[in-house]
């Protein structure tokens, strides 16, 4: 009898763990994002009136990542090198932008469509909302 007592004890408590331990072991299934690649928030109608658009194309190094990036301002701006780290989904990058050389900031989550997070100025108040969606190729590469 004492052993039929704990044969349910003993389902109920290994129920209990796999209802606890499944949603980890769903999303360490799940295909990472990858990383290298274009991301742009630019398109020919977009460029020409938008006022803070982007486009970043990180590559592999020896050290990590690195990012090209190139902002346009109403026109294309001279492109930037960006500092490009990685931890799982999480995402930041940082470069000096050409115009005035403040340092901008990048920090958010990269999944299979995209970049989204918050571009701020360092030492200055403020930010904006930023979803950059991987592209193919680059803005120069649309006919």
């Amino acid at each position: 009898m004492l052993l039929t007592a704990r044969l349910p004890l003993r389902a109920l408590t290994a129920a209990a763990l796999l209802c606890l331990l499944a949603p980890a072991w769903t999303r360490a299934m799940e295909k990472p994002p990858k990383i290298t690649g274009t991301y742009s928030g630019v398109s020919r109608l977009r460029s020409l009136g938008e006022q803070n658009t982007l486009e970043l194309r990180i590559v592999p190094t020896n050290e990590g990542y690195q990012g090209i990036v190139q902002r346009f301002a109403r026109r294309p701006l001279r492109p930037s090198l960006a500092e490009v780290a990685v931890d799982g989904e999480r995402i930041s990058f940082s470069f000096s932008d050409p115009t005035d050389g403040a340092i901008r900031i990048f920090q958010g989550r990269i999944d299979q469509t995209g970049l989204t997070g918050v571009l701020r100025v360092k030492g200055r108040p403020g930010f904006s909302y930023e979803y950059i969606q991987r592209k193919t190729g680059t803005y120069w590469d649309e006919p």
